[in-house]
């Protein structure tokens, strides 16, 4: 396994770094520590990107993802000092959910509320130039109410 490499597993996904800080810790008795999220391992290591911040790279709007939010308010502001040592004058919007909810929405049943979810805030901010989304579910629902491609942060550091 990855941790008996002694090797650090890294989730890209939130969603999936909180299903192993969460979830399967009270699920399954003795599950291991230590997968760490994008963000943490980004932001211990932010000083080694302002070489890369000489010059200006414009305004970014950051989109994080609901349960990221909720769970782990402090990633919001992690991801924008990350992206702010790259060059980038990042704006955290608020928002609520995007409306995908785990597959709540692609289930025909919830169809109505998906895209009214995806309406209340998402739709508008998504159609802005320089938006980035940190959540999958996100960034799939950009793509399929809005025909948006939203990018992940971490590809404006590549």
């Amino acid at each position: 396994s990855i941790l008996a490499a002694g090797a650090t597993p890294v989730a890209i996904e939130p969603a999936t770094a909180l299903l192993h800080d969460h979830d399967y810790r009270r699920a399954v008795p003795g599950y291991p520590a230590g997968v760490q999220h994008l963000v943490d391992v980004l932001y211990e290591h932010r000083e080694s990107l302002t070489k890369d911040a000489l010059h200006d790279k414009g305004e970014i709007s950051l989109l994080g993802h609901c349960s990221e939010r909720a769970l782990r308010p402090k990633s919001m502001g992690r991801w924008a000092e990350v992206l702010s040592a790259a060059g980038y004058r990042c704006r955290v919007v608020e928002l609520g959910c995007c409306g995908m909810a785990g597959i709540f929405g692609h289930q025909v049943h919830n169809q109505t509320m998906s895209r009214d979810l995806w309406n209340a805030g998402w739709d508008t901010a998504a159609r802005q130039a320089g938006v980035v989304a940190t959540g999958y579910s996100c960034r799939s629902q950009a793509k399929r109410f809005a025909d948006v491609t939203l990018r992940h942060p971490i590809e404006l550091l590549t």
